[in-house]
């Protein structure tokens, strides 16, 4: 029989008791290493939830911010919260967080609030709170912009382009502090208020456009132009080449124009933008205006959006094909050009701004629980994807609408909403469409921010 030496046998012992404790540490290593990459995909951050937010992703930095204020109770959870919250259109449940973060001394909050009295149109405290969290807070972009909307607002152009450059400033190297510069540039060019209306009510034609939606007639700079009506703008625009042959300067980056906008991103801020002396509409004109410069959507020179619209009296039959525009403070109930209906609803409307950029907000009733609705007369009705499922093989599925004391079921088309909520814009659950707007007539009075709906549509 063969025996090793009994020193050679412990040695050897020895060696496969080492190889065996270093697999075991290799194991126990990759075990670790495993439960902690498992531990940060469960447990979420607040510096994550402000990276889900800088890049747009709302709907994903909604589920990780409840997660996280599930997990942890404290002032900049309950801030980010607030802020993902505020990006998809929970503007109640936003305030009640921002309001948790500013009581326990967190600056930012304050511009949350900010954020949430200019949506109602509360001025005096939305400037107070953004103030304070303009000095205070380390993320100062939005606090600026609510401060450069309060001026722009109040027609302070001055005010508004020294308060859109801290904002860019607050924001170097962001999609938002480029379009914030751009617009501080073309404020600065301006003489006289901003977003002046002058003129008489006028009724206009509606011409139908290829693709959806209608256009109007207007003259910039001497320029005839054809403008498409769209509330799911944030900002007006006017294509480049329209730009050059009105001899408009524009501001921003040289070279090459500015993004665009589109029904599916209209909270596209253009790096580019120019100043307008008046856009006159025959009979009526708003002067000093900014407007993007970008790609106009197809046959037509640019758009007129929510920042334009949401600033003027107007009665809009489309199915009729005609839009009555009149100054904001015009007093009669009814402008002259567009019948009396049958009264179905009066819809308060939340105004979110950020410097010049406005978007419109409705809160109806759909399936039982209340959303957050754009307005689009261009297209149908549509719901956000994420929340509503349809029947495989259909391409719309009903769902209960109410607004005010009226209901009806409406069929709605699933569609991707984020797209609202790029560069800081909110995005809504749900859009009413053409499909429900289209036999009704709408009547906006901008000094308290309600839309009167006359006249329910027979069919969907």
């Amino acid at each position: 029989m063969n025996i090793p030496p009994r020193a050679e046998s412990k040695n050897g012992r020895g060696v496969r008791a080492l190889a065996i404790s270093a697999a075991f540490c290799a194991t126990l290593t990759a075990c670790r290493f495993e439960f902690a990459a498992d531990a940060g995909t469960f447990a979420p951050s607040v510096g994550e939830i402000r990276t889900l937010l800088d890049q747009d992703r709302v709907r994903r930095a909604l589920e990780r911010a409840d997660l996280l204020t599930q997990r942890y109770r404290g002032p900049e959870a309950d801030l980010v919260h607030g802020w993902a919250l505020w990006r998809n259109g929970d503007m109640r449940g936003a305030e009640a967080r921002f309001r948790r973060a500013a009581d326990a001394g967190v600056g930012e909050g304050y511009a949350g609030l900010a954020a949430v009295r200019a949506s109602n149109a509360d001025w005096d405290a939305a400037v107070e709170m953004a103030e304070v969290g303009a000095g205070g807070a380390d993320r100062t972009g939005a606090a600026h912009a609510i401060l450069a909307s309060a001026a722009w607002v109040a027609g302070d152009a001055d005010t508004a382009a020294r308060e859109m450059r801290a904002w860019s400033a607050a924001e170097p190297g962001t999609a938002r502090g480029r379009a914030a510069e751009a617009m501080a540039a073309a404020v600065a060019r301006l003489i006289g208020p901003a977003h002046e209306w002058v003129g008489a009510p006028a009724l206009m034609p509606l011409h139908a456009l290829p693709d959806g939606g209608c256009a109007v007639d207007a003259t910039i700079g001497g320029v005839r132009a054809r403008l498409k009506l769209d509330l799911t703008f944030r900002q007006s625009l006017i294509s480049p080449d329209f730009a050059a042959s009105a001899r408009l300067v524009v501001d921003g980056p040289p070279g090459q124009p500015g993004r665009a906008a589109t029904s599916r991103w209209p909270a596209l801020l253009s790096p580019q933008q120019a100043a307008v002396g008046a856009i006159d509409f025959g009979g009526i004109m708003v002067r000093n205006v900014v407007v993007a410069v970008a790609e106009a959507p197809v046959g037509v020179d640019g758009v007129v959006g929510a920042d334009i619209l949401t600033g003027a009296r107007w009665s809009l039959a489309a199915g009729l094909a005609e839009l009555v525009l009149a100054p904001p403070d015009t007093g009669s109930s009814t402008l002259e050009g567009v019948e009396d209906g049958h009264v179905v609803a009066w819809l308060k409307a939340r105004l979110v701004r950020e410097g010049l950029g406005v978007q419109m907000l409705l809160f109806p009733r759909v399936a039982d629980a209340v959303v957050a609705a754009g307005l689009d007369i261009g297209s149908n009705s549509r719901l956000d994807s994420a929340s509503f499922e349809v029947t495989p093989g259909s391409i719309s599925a009903p769902a209960e609408l109410m607004l005010g004391g009226w209901k009806a079921e409406v069929r709605w088309r699933p569609a991707s909403l984020t797209g609202w909520a790029v560069d800081g814009g909110v995005a809504p659950t749900a859009v009413l469409g053409s499909n429900v707007l289209g036999a009704w007539a709408l009547h906006w009075y901008p000094m308290s921010s309600q839309l009167r709906v006359d006249g329910p549509p027979s069919t969907f």
